[in-house]
């Protein structure tokens, strides 16, 4: 047995099947874990480089980069990075593409488009600003530069971005920018988007209360902070919000927020039948993944012996 562990994995550093690491047939089956090759840590800071043209900010601001993007329906978004502060602080592709994803089904995001079809260009007309997301409560759990709630916001929805303190001058700073942009879906007026700390696992969550939808891009991460994020999203959720969810496949771990969060959440794979326009590298987009989530319907036991009936 581990001499087959140990081939498994070797399979994967060569490059071979991912899925060889997940030792039962229900995590095969699982739709979001297709077969992709590991990449090396310096592979992952190239595929991780922003797509579009980048300039420094100024002196005043040394060690900034300024990103700008065009999402379908000519939304322009504008974030600031800094990247020597670390993986909070700098574009991760997941952000953009879960962004593109909404911009592409203002209507309703839970569908997917069609295989074969291209996004709207830049250039196509604007939707009707009356879209699915209007007035909704949106949360964002690990905003970083905050581009999907920013999107969500566009979209008319009641956006609330959030991340650790240290993080939140950075993100404050890319909404107010994009408040002001001039695009052709709604745009967000004053405190439409708003920033907040969420620590997760702590009373924070409790003190934001409940949301219509739930973003996050990129934060199946560290394997140590997957019960927290999922206690996090528990607390904002009521059985009717969504939770959507894009990560890069970067580790075996993964599975194991998986495996965590189908105790609590019902778990259905958003299949990315589109080609992208703001991240164009081929390599990164095969391993990434859109998730919804939903807070599965209490379970009702009855005892024969007293006739009694418990929901959990």
């Amino acid at each position: 047995h581990r001499k087959r562990k140990e081939r498994r994995r070797e399979r994967m550093e060569e490059g071979g099947d991912w899925t060889a690491l997940l030792e039962t047939e229900e995590d095969l089956d699982w739709g979001v874990l297709e077969s992709t090759g590991g990449i090396s840590t310096q592979q992952q800071q190239q595929h991780h480089e922003p797509q579009q043209q980048h300039e420094p900010a100024g002196d005043s601001d040394t060690g900034s980069e300024l990103l700008t993007y065009v999402l379908p329906h000519n939304v322009h978004i504008t974030v600031k990075q800094q990247r020597q502060r670390g993986i909070g602080f700098q574009l991760w592709p997941a952000g953009l593409v879960l962004g593109e994803y909404f911009l592409l089904h203002p209507q309703r995001p839970m569908i997917a488009t069609p295989l074969g079809t291209s996004p709207p260009s830049p250039s196509a007309p604007a939707v009707d600003n009356n879209t699915w997301w209007t007035d909704k409560r949106v949360l964002e759990v690990g905003a970083g530069l905050g581009i999907p709630g920013i999107c969500a916001g566009y979209l008319g929805a009641d956006v609330t971005l959030t991340d650790m303190e240290e993080v939140l001058d950075l993100l404050r700073c890319n909404v107010d920018a994009n408040n002001n942009n001039n695009n052709t879906l709604t745009t967000p007026s004053t405190g439409r988007c708003s920033v907040a700390r969420l620590h997760w696992g702590t009373e924070d969550a409790d003190a934001l209360g409940k949301f219509d939808v739930i973003l996050g891009a990129d934060v199946i991460y560290w394997e140590h902070l997957f019960p927290l994020l999922l206690s996090t999203l528990q607390a904002c959720s009521r059985p009717d919000t969504l939770i959507f969810l894009a990560w890069q496949k970067r580790r075996a771990g993964d599975k194991t927020f998986f495996r965590l969060a189908r105790k609590t959440f019902t778990c259905t794979p958003i299949p990315i039948r589109w080609q992208s326009t703001v991240c164009t590298d081929t390599k990164v987009m095969k391993k990434m993944n859109i998730l919804q989530l939903q807070l599965k319907p209490p379970t009702t036991h009855t005892t024969n012996n007293n006739n009694t009936t418990t929901t959990h």
